[in-house]
């Protein structure tokens, strides 16, 4: 799973800035009365939106939990609450299916309005999902844990009167495209700020997405179980394709994402070629206290970074560059994410990918962050029908 470094570091932020409280604004109009996102299905078939809420900072039950987060009694830790459309429904129709949902504004102290993930679930019948399941009941439930994996997700932490955090995150997988726009005319020089990852035209200097994915070989291909053994497109039929299937088989079988070699090892560490998790695995996950190759004082043994400048992947120049470079890295690693960052320039690929993938806004009024978000499904493209996916 992605290191959280950048919403950790946010809400730790809050916690330290955060001002004096105040009551939810209850005038009727919705941008008062809280912080919206607005969720938008182009894909030609039915996506069922989910939400999964992190864990409130120092939040035990125990001590008892803010207004606006519940408690998990199996941990003992508090958690943002997940917030429902109006109507109850979270399937998204196809070609154009909407909602919504509100984040209110809460007086408990704590200076963020709610952080956590989300995701498109498809192939949803009988309670369960064919990708991004999190829990029984999809037409009108959330989540009841995190999104089954590869399942492309959008991670936030919104703030009540400082700054969101926000990305697209491709760590562990992709299962349809995902773009994600504020609802705000804020701008500044900084190409990052109040950006659209995921998005085919950004509004900022970020890079085009394409959602135009080719990876290296068809372990990298996530598909259905139970077709006949393969090692290329060409031994399967009827609209199937070589690829990885849950279990980690390689076979035939409908496309339905794409995988990681992050996520395949952390399944299976003893995977082999193309990805060798027995001896890189390590560097994927950039675990067991490995720090960022873009920090200050970082050596040779650091995880990461990419200058994805100097590799065919548009981002602004502005992005840093690495302090340091792990050369075992850079062979092993980087060439297993480049088809990823190419045809997302502004995707979260690896635990470390901050500087060209972690975006910020606000939009103060009345000394509160009113941005709203809209999040869209299969971003227009031309043809809304994306490859990374065939039809349900």
């Amino acid at each position: 799973m992605k290191s959280l470094l950048t919403l950790l570091l946010a809400l730790c932020l809050a916690v330290a800035i955060a001002s004096a409280s105040f009551e939810p604004v209850r005038d009727g109009h919705s941008r008062a009365a809280g912080r919206t996102f607005h969720f938008h299905n182009n894909c030609s078939f039915p996506v069922w939106f989910g939400l999964v809420s992190g864990a409130v900072p120092n939040g035990r039950c125990s001590a008892g939990c803010p207004q606006g987060s519940y408690c998990n009694p199996q941990n003992g830790i508090c958690y943002f609450n997940q917030p429902k459309p109006a109507n109850g429904d979270f399937r998204l129709s196809p070609n154009g299916g909407s909602n919504s949902v509100v984040f209110p504004y809460y007086n408990n102290g704590l200076n963020v309005v709610w952080s956590g993930a989300l995701a498109g679930r498809t192939g949803c019948e009988s309670g369960t999902c064919q990708t991004a399941d999190c829990g029984p009941n999809p037409d009108h439930e959330s989540c009841a844990h995190g999104f089954g994996q590869p399942a492309t997700q959008g991670e936030f932490t919104m703030l009540t009167n400082n700054i969101d955090t926000y990305d697209v995150e491709v760590i562990n997988g992709i299962n349809i495209p995902l773009a994600i726009n504020p609802l705000t005319s804020a701008r500044t020089n900084d190409p990052f700020f109040c950006g659209n990852p995921g998005a085919l035209r950004p509004r900022t200097p970020t890079g085009s997405c394409s959602w135009d994915l080719s990876p290296p070989s068809p372990h990298y291909v996530w598909v259905t179980q139970d077709g006949r053994g393969c090692s290329s497109d060409r031994e399967c039929s009827g609209g199937e394709v070589c690829g990885l299937s849950t279990p980690l088989t390689l076979n035939c079988g409908k496309r339905l994402g794409y995988w990681t070699a992050d996520q395949v090892c952390g399944m299976n560490s003893n995977y082999g070629a193309p990805f060798d998790c027995a001896q890189y695995s390590r560097l994927y996950g950039c675990t067991n206290g490995i720090d960022s190759c873009y920090q200050p004082f970082a050596t040779s043994t650091c995880c990461g970074c990419a200058n994805w400048q100097d590799l065919g992947v548009p981002v602004p120049s502005s992005v840093t560059r690495c302090h340091a470079i792990n050369p075992t890295w850079v062979k092993n690693v980087q060439p297993k994410l480049l088809w990823m960052k190419k045809a997302c320039p502004t995707s979260y690929t690896y635990p470390y990918d901050d500087m060209s993938s972690t975006f910020t806004c606000s939009e103060m009024v009345g000394g509160l962050n009113r941005v709203d978000y809209e999040v869209v499904f299969c971003p227009p493209a031309g043809d809304c029908t994306p490859r990374v996916v065939v039809n349900f």
